[in-house]
């Protein structure tokens, strides 16, 4: 846990699976040569690409997340029935959807093409487990003092306090501080995956590595719409449809709302 630092090139040039014992790794994809120069939405707004900053891609990480917790824009947060919640590690929403499920059996599975966000999500998931109630924003004070570590913190929606957003994100749908803590306790002690990988361009093992037999939610926020990734509605459906037909899932995030593209 938390070696990567050692030498972060090589953790990113992997897709791996960490179950908390062991790490699989795997050949992951080349991040692919830009092939969209500029994008024009709908309302005919223009966009051009910028080039991959490899320094946010391995270091970047969201505390806060940049778009709304429930609504229908960036995916709706309701109570279903769900066995593995499957979730891009920025943010808190994956665990917001659970406490709103507030369910006894479930799993989590973090995945993300950022090792270092993986790495600070393994580092909160220890702390929660020794204190369930502990303040998020001095277990990211606690991880940020450590000397091996350089993270890239983001903060999303304009927030600079973990806690004041988690606060937001809970009256935004409807549940208590006390409703969050018994969503901790029980999170704190269930079967956690944690995957790096790229789930957009490496979908055909990205599915593979997540289960086909169990009803899963998966939030992927707003990875078609990132500054780093901007793809076109046509790239988008081609994913959705790929992990439809081979899984039973919910899928929640933002569409991207780019319709046509120039090269």
């Amino acid at each position: 846990m938390f070696k990567m630092w050692d030498d972060i090139s090589y953790y990113d040039s992997y897709a791996y699976v960490y179950d908390g014992t062991t790490y699989d790794f795997f050949t992951d994809v080349h991040r692919p040569k830009r092939k969209i120069k500029a994008e024009f939405a709908e309302n005919s707004g223009h966009y051009k690409q910028s080039d991959f900053d490899l320094n946010l891609l391995r270091r970047g990480l969201y505390l806060t997340n940049t778009e709304n917790i429930s609504s229908e824009r960036d995916g709706e947060i309701y109570k279903s029935d769900v066995d593995v919640y499957v979730g891009v590690s920025a943010g808190l929403k994956s665990l917001i959807k659970g406490a709103v499920d507030n369910s006894d059996n479930f799993s989590y599975i973090h995945v993300d093409i950022s090792p270092t966000a993986l790495d600070y999500r393994m580092f909160v998931d220890e702390k929660l487990k020794e204190n369930f109630e502990r303040n998020l924003d001095d277990i990211w004070d606690e991880y940020m003092s450590l000397n091996f570590t350089q993270p890239l913190p983001l903060y999303g929606g304009g927030y600079d306090s973990i806690e004041n957003a988690l606060d937001d994100y809970l009256k935004e749908v409807g549940i208590d501080r006390n409703q969050w803590y018994d969503f901790l306790n029980k999170y704190k002690n269930k079967s956690k995956t944690y995957i790096k990988i790229d789930l957009i361009n490496n979908v055909k093992l990205l599915s593979k590595l997540i289960p086909r037999d169990k009803k899963l939610w998966f939030w992927y926020s707003n990875a078609f719409d990132w500054h780093q990734f901007r793809h076109t509605d046509v790239t988008f459906n081609r994913w959705k449809t790929y992990l439809e037909k081979r899984h039973e899932i919910d899928l929640c995030g933002h569409t991207p709302p780019f319709t046509s593209e120039k090269r």
